[in-house]
């Protein structure tokens, strides 16, 4: 009949948290499949328990320490940020809908089918039709300047 050893949990084990990792990736569960699969090679080699626990332990933290990180920057590349909500109004063009009357008060703006409320960017009424870019958002306001005619 079959005896199961140390090593064999210890193999079983690794499967086991390996395949734990494809389900949760972060290569956290793999580093300490990786430290079971070294646990089961110590209980093999004919090492007490004591030294597989000890094994285990030490490879799963360096992997965890010096591993991990290298392998996240490999895998999961940083893309460019991409602006959504509000902050994607910045830099835009809109249409001024209603004269803007400088930064005292308000006009408004069209920007990609939506009105916005708007005041001026450089204190000077901007009259309705004309183009402008957004600058920034100040609470519920965009802050416009006119598009420089060429």
């Amino acid at each position: 009949m079959f005896e199961l050893m140390d090593w064999h949990l210890w193999l079983i084990s690794g499967m086991v948290l390996a395949i734990a990792e494809m389900l949760m990736p972060g290569f956290w569960i793999l580093c300490f499949s990786f430290g079971a699969f070294a646990g089961g090679l110590t209980g093999y080699l004919g090492y007490d328990l004591a030294s597989q626990i000890g094994v285990f332990s030490g490879v799963s933290a360096l992997l965890v320490i010096f591993i991990r990180p290298l392998a996240l920057k490999f895998f999961h590349k940083s893309s460019p940020e991409i602006e959504t909500n509000i902050n994607a109004l910045i830099g835009q063009m809109g249409l001024v809908v209603r004269e803007i009357k400088g930064r005292l008060e308000t006009g408004k703006v069209k920007v990609g089918g939506e009105i916005w409320s708007a005041i001026s960017q450089i204190d000077l009424p901007i009259p309705e039709g004309k183009q402008v870019v957004i600058k920034k958002i100040e609470g519920n306001k965009v802050i416009v300047e006119p598009v420089k005619e060429e």
